[in-house]
C-alpha cells in the first residue's frame, strides 16, 4: 500500500497562483493572497451587533436623519406651526364663503374669479384671423353690376362674406380702353381717398390684377369708386375674409 501522497497526485506538479480563479480546482492560492485577503476589511467582516449599529447611526435626536424617535402628535403640531390660513403646513380648509372672499370680486379682469369668456368675447380679444374662401370658379361681381361714374357707391358683400367678418380680401381684375383708369375700395362711411385700396390701368387695353384688403361694416358693406371710362373688364372676387 502506498504511503504519503494519494496515488492520484503522485507525479503531478503542484501549482500555486497569486490570484485565484473561479472554477479552477487544480491550482492553489498563494500565502500572499491569503494574507491580503485576511487583511482586507471589505472582504469579510462580522455582522454589526445592535450596539454597533446604534453607534454607527449616532445619538438619537430629531436632527439626526439616521436615528430619531417618531414625532408625537404634539411634536408634529409644533413643527407645523400655529394653525392659520396663511400657514401652508397647518390650516383649516377654506369654507365656500372664505374661498369666494379670497378669490375677490367676480370680473373678467380677475384671473382667479371670472365667468368663462363667450365666443364673441374671445374673438374680440384675439388678433384677426384670415379665413380662405375656397376655390370659386367664376368672378363674383362683373362690370355690368357696378356704376362707373367716378363717384362712391356702396358695395354689399354679404352674399359671399359671413356675418362677423371685419374685412375682406378682394381680387380686382381691371382692363380699360384708356390709361390711368382708377378703381378704389374703402371702408363704408370714410370720406377720403387716402385710406383706400386702389388699382390703376397704367396702359390702355392692358389687364391689371391685384388683391385689395378693405374694411367692412357690420352689414359687410364697403364702398367702391370706378372711373368714368370704358371698362373692357372690371370684375371682383372675394378671396377670403378676416374675423
Amino acid at each position: 500500500m502506498a504511503t504519503g501522497r494519494a496515488d492520484f497526485w503522485y507525479g503531478r506538479p503542484f501549482i500555486v497562483v497569486d490570484v485565484p480563479v473561479d472554477g479552477d480546482s487544480e491550482d492553489a492560492p498563494t500565502a500572499n493572497w491569503a494574507y491580503n485577503h485576511a487583511a482586507n476589511p471589505s472582504a469579510h467582516h462580522v455582522r454589526y451587533g445592535d450596539a454597533e449599529a446604534v453607534l454607527a447611526m449616532g445619538s438619537i435626536g430629531n436632527l439626526n436623519p439616521l436615528n430619531h424617535n417618531r414625532y408625537s402628535g404634539g411634536e408634529a403640531q409644533d413643527a407645523m406651526g400655529v394653525k392659520a390660513d396663511y400657514n401652508p403646513f397647518n390650516h383649516d380648509r377654506y369654507a365656500d364663503s372664505e374661498a369666494v372672499t379670497a378669490m375677490g370680486t367676480k370680473a373678467d379682469a380677475n384671473p382667479l374669479n371670472h365667468d368663462r369668456h363667450t365666443d364673441a368675447q374671445i374673438q374680440a380679444a384675439a388678433w384677426p384671423v384670415y379665413i380662405d374662401r375656397g376655390d370659386p370658379s367664376v368672378d363674383d361681381i362683373a362690370v355690368a353690376s357696378l356704376t362707373t361714374d367716378a363717384a362712391w357707391h356702396d358695395l354689399d358683400l354679404s352674399a359671399w362674406v359671413p356675418a362677423g367678418a371685419i374685412a375682406a380680401l378682394i381680387r380686382v381684375y381691371a382692363q380699360a380702353t384708356t390709361a390711368n383708369a382708377i378703381f378704389f375700395l374703402r371702408k363704408s362711411g370714410n370720406s377720403n381717398f387716402v385710406n383706400s385700396g386702389v388699382i390703376v390701368t397704367q396702359v390702355a387695353n392692358q389687364r391689371n390684377i391685384m388683391s385689395l384688403v378693405v374694411s367692412l361694416d357690420n352689414n359687410r358693406v364697403c364702398e367702391y369708386y370706378a372711373a368714368n371710362v370704358s371698362w373692357t373688364t372690371l370684375s371682383l372676387t372675394v378671396r377670403g375674409w378676416f374675423v
